[in-house]
């Protein structure tokens, strides 16, 4: 069985590293996801490349809330999605954004 790559499909970025990197693993809407001109099950997209697809920053509300990988109360060590990029964390929170297209951290 082939399983899909959790690596960027528009720049490379592991987006689900397995070592100390900070992750970038998320859902967003079906209506952001269709805007970016990828399949449901077309790989994955760090939030800088997911961002110059549709062409604007990403908003809390691109998240759904009920999805247990975007809620921000887990801080679980050993669960990758405990561990995200600051920009990530940023756009599921609605804090004040990092800039627009900033490289990972």
């Amino acid at each position: 069985m082939t399983y899909p790559t959790t690596e960027c499909v528009d720049c490379g970025t592991e987006c689900l590293p397995t070592d100390d990197r900070r992750a970038e693993w998320y859902i967003v809407t079906d209506q952001v996801w269709a805007a970016a001109g990828i399949d449901k099950l077309g790989g994955c997209l760090c939030i800088g490349c997911l961002e110059s697809r549709i062409g604007r920053q990403l908003t809390a509300a691109d998240f759904p809330a009920d999805v247990p990988v975007n809620d921000l109360s887990p801080t679980w060590d050993h669960k990758a999605f405990s561990w995200r990029t600051p920009r990530l964390t940023a756009r599921l929170s609605g804090q004040l954004p990092l800039p627009f297209g900033e490289a990972i951290a």
